[in-house]
This record gives structure tokens, C-alpha cells and sequence, in this order.
């Protein structure tokens, strides 16, 4: 069965001490809530990072017991959970791992009992007390609880692993097997109310083939896809390469200019450090790119972070305590009509330029005096 953020299953089952649980699911999401029980004190279990985790009142640990990785593969795992009134164990795969309950619990051995499990979504009163999402997307089957089958075995036939299963029915395996939010019976006694529910696992990879243009990464959420674009590309699928601005182009000033005050906030940020990046396209030469630093005044002492192109090759400028400091980035001509990314990193006394991602020359600088950014100027 399929499970989107609100959907859940939940199961009622009665046995006076100890617990068990064991499913299977499948998702491409580093974390959610798989399942939860509760009667006198609670558990949660979780997918967190592609690791399982299960954190309870019986354990001494609020952080609780982990166990695998990479379980948002997409892929079929499979999950045991069973605790008593000495200890717990969870095991996912093949992998196992045994924990001891809290002594302060274990006296009584009702509170190893959980006659209510939910699948999914925990409600709202449980919400706050999950380490992440309170739900779960993905696809669950083969659950048993108590040593009882108490939902469907919809995917049964299914061995890929993405199935290209036919319409979904809510709520149930079969129409008229029970809508949305009605109960229906589980083997042994146990009941179970689906809300949400799909039946089947209706789901096709959302990376294959990649949607994403100009070279941008696919991460696969399951129902949805999130591309993440190279720089200058943008857009839901990276369709855009969005230019900001055109200095000097055709009937433009000979000397075209975008000066913009720094706000407070943002001038105290850059004092120390800074990290500005941007793509230039030219045919030039020669030409400021960018200005960074305090406004010209009579008798005031200037700080600033510049680049310029000299020769079809950046020149960074930068001034502090009256002390002006150039470096040549040699070798590599950006007057080649393409883009070029240029990159100034400024830490304290360190000063590192990148050209295109590629670091071509990391130096300590004589002074230390806070950059005072005013304004920065864009320039042709």
C-alpha cells in the first residue's frame, strides 16, 4: 500500500505484555515516520538519514537505537521490531541489534504492551515528540503486528522494484474492501482504519530519465523531483540561464554602472569575511567587474575588495589600513565571449580566488583591518 503525508493505518491488537512489529516498505526519502506505538508509554520509528530509528520511553537514550543506512534506496527493506520486559530488539535486513529496556519501566511489564499501532501519520498530539517528519511517504506491505496479518498483501506479485501497477483504489485492496477511514478486519481479532490509504505501490521513478537540463542533479522524492542547477541555470528543471545585468551593450553609456547600498546588517556580516561569486561574459580586455568596499571621502581611510580585467585576465584589488594589495590571476583569459564564474573568498588574513570552481591562488594578506562595504558596484 501507498502512503502520502497525512495517510495512515492504524491497528488494534490486544496482548497483556511484550510487542512485535514487522514490515516491509520502500521510499526515496531520507526520513520519515514509519510506525509508532502506543498504550502506557510509546515508541516511534523512524527513518532518519536513510538510517532506521526507534526511540521510546523504555529506553534510557532520548536520541534512541539506530541501525542500517541507505534504506531510501527505493528498494524493498524489511524491519523487525519485538521488545519485552528486558530488552528490545530492531533489525533491519539482515543487520540486528539489541538494546536493554530502562529499569524505571521494566518493573512493569504491561508498558511493553502497545494495543494501538499507526502506520504513517501519528496525529496530532504525537506530532512534536518525532525527531522528523511526522509522516511518512512511501510504500509499506507485509506489515504484521502481534503475529497478526492485519493489512492487505497488495503487493504480493510485485518483485520490481517500481511497480507499474494498475488504477489505485483508495483505502483498500479491492473496491468495496473498505473506504477511506473505515475499519476492517485483521487476523486474530485486530482491527485496522486506513485514511489515505492506496492500495498497491502506484509509483514510477521521478529520475529516469533525468528532467533535468544544463547538466543539473535529480533527487527522486518519491511523487515529486527537485532538480539542483548549476550556476547560471535556474527554473524547476534548470530551463532558464538568467543573465542580471548587460554593461556597456550596443547604445548603452560607454561606462554603464549599478551602485547599491549596503545595508547595516549585511556590512557587518562582510567585516571579516566574505564569499562573492558571479558569471562574466566579455569580449574586452579591460574593464572594472566589481567594486566592494567603503565610499570615496576627503581624508577617510578606503577598504575595499575589487577585480578588474587587465590584459583579458583578473586583477583582484584589495585595501586595507592604507595598504593596497593586487593579485594576477595568470593564464586563463576571460575575454572569450564565454562564461566565466570568478570567485573572491576573504577569512580574515586569507584570501583565496577561484576561476570556473578551480582554486587558483590561496594567500595571506599583510593587513586585517574589518571591510567597511558600503556600496557595491557592478561596473562594464
Amino acid at each position: 500500500m501507498s502512503l502520502e503525508k497525512s495517510s495512515y493505518a492504524e491497528v488494534n491488537t490486544t496482548r497483556e505484555e511484550g510487542y512485535d512489529i514487522s514490515f516491509r516498505f520502500k521510499t526515496t526519502l531520507g526520513s520519515g515516520l514509519l510506525a509508532m506505538g502506543r498504550g502506557l508509554t510509546y515508541f516511534f520509528l523512524e527513518l532518519s538519514n536513510g538510517r532506521l530509528n526507534l526511540h521510546s520511553s523504555l529506553l534510557n537514550k532520548w536520541e534512541g537505537v539506530f541501525i542500517g543506512s541507505n534504506l531510501n534506496d527505493s528498494n524493498w527493506q524489511k524491519v523487525f521490531v519485538t521488545i519485552n520486559s528486558s530488552h528490545l530488539v530492531l533489525a533491519a535486513n539482515e543487520e540486528q541489534t539489541i538494546y536493554p529496556i530502562s529499569q524505571n519501566e521494566a518493573y512493569n511489564s504491561s508498558v511493553t504492551s502497545f494495543p494501538s499501532t499507526r502506520l504513517g501519520a501519528p496525529g496530532s498530539s504525537y506530532a512534536t515528540l518525532t525527531h522528523g517528519p511526522n509522516f511518512f511517504v512511501g510504500c509499506v506491505q507485509d506489515v504484521v503486528v502481534n503475529g497478526q496479518w492485519v493489512l492487505p498483501d497488495d503487493d504480493a506479485n510485485d518483485t520490481s522494484s517500481e511497480a507499474d501497477t494498475e488504477p489505485s483504489v483508495e483505502g483498500g485492496a479491492e473496491a468495496g474492501e473498505g473506504g477511506e477511514g473505515a475499519e476492517v478486519g485483521g487476523g486474530g481479532g485486530g482491527a485496522q482504519a486506513l485514511h489515505g490509504v492506496t492500495a498497491r505501490c502506484p509509483r514510477r521513478a521521478q529520475c529516469a530519465p533525468n528532467p533535468c537540463r544544463s547538466g543539473g542533479a535529480c533527487e527522486d522524492r518519491w511523487s515529486s523531483f527537485l532538480c539542483a542547477c548549476p550556476r547560471p541555470y535556474l527554473g524547476a528543471t534548470c530551463q532558464y540561464n538568467y543573465t542580471a545585468a548587460t554593461f556597456g551593450h550596443e547604445a548603452a553609456a560607454p561606462r554603464s554602472v549599478v551602485a547599491v547600498a549596503v545595508a547595516a546588517a549585511a556590512r557587518r556580516a562582510v567585516h571579516a569575511a566574505l564569499d562573492i561569486s558571479m558569471f562574466v561574459r566579455t569580449r574586452k580586455p579591460t574593464g572594472q567587474i566589481f567594486y566592494l568596499g567603503s565610499l570615496p571621502r576627503e581624508g577617510a581611510e578606503e577598504t575595499q575588495v575589487s577585480a578588474s580585467l587587465f590584459g583579458g585576465e583578473l586583477l583582484v584589488h584589495l585595501r586595507f589600513n592604507q595598504t593596497s594589495e593586487n593579485y594576477t590571476v595568470g593564464g586563463t583569459r576571460l575575454d572569450n565571449g564565454y562564461l566565466h564564474l570568478i570567485q573572491v573568498v576573504r577569512n580574515a588574513t586569507l584570501v583565496q580566488v577561484k576561476l570556473n570552481g578551480t582554486e587558483y591562488f590561496r594567500k595571506s594578506i599583510s593587513a586585517a583591518k574589518q571591510l567597511d562595504a558600503e556600496v557595491t558596484m557592478p561596473y562594464e
